[in-house]
């Protein structure tokens, strides 16, 4: 942990929250992020993939890239909500890493996903979910600068 804690902005407060609220902010907010990955694996996201990017194999696959990403957000954001509450520096570090693999599947997952749309001819939802994956990204790097800020808080 001590590379990304060297590199870290410090901060005391988040959005006007101490540190602790903040992150169990985070926790809340990223288990409603995870629930919609789990959604898009689900038939009926399914459906609104195919519908945007075409029925080919592409979108097949990233069904199970949605529910994969589904299932390790949700994991990594109860960890965070108990290395909240416990306040355990072993679960927030354990939640900064994991969001690294989260961030590079997401960010593949979107990617491919543009590409099938824009090979569909369907530029506009392409550029739109680029531009939403990256903003959820951002605000993704926000929350585990926030973590590591109340990991740093910890006795």
């Amino acid at each position: 942990m001590g590379y990304l804690q060297d590199r870290c902005p410090v901060m005391h407060r988040s959005c006007g929250l101490p540190l602790r609220a903040a992150v169990l902010s985070v926790a809340v907010l990223g288990l409603g992020w995870a629930a919609v990955y789990l959604l898009l694996f689900s038939p009926v996201g399914a459906g609104w993939v195919r519908a945007l990017a075409g029925d080919s194999a592409v979108t097949a696959s990233l069904r199970y890239v949605h529910g994969t990403l589904g299932v390790v957000l949700a994991a990594l954001h109860a960890l965070l909500l108990l290395g909240a509450v416990c306040e355990s520096d072993a679960l927030c570090d354990v939640y900064a890493w994991g969001m690294l693999a989260c961030w590079a599947g997401a960010l593949v997952g979107a990617g491919t996903l543009a590409g099938a749309a824009a090979v569909a001819a369907r530029l506009a939802p392409a550029a739109a979910l680029l531009t939403t994956a990256l903003l959820t990204l951002l605000a993704s790097i926000y929350g585990v600068v926030v973590v590591i800020n109340y990991r740093l808080t910890m006795p």
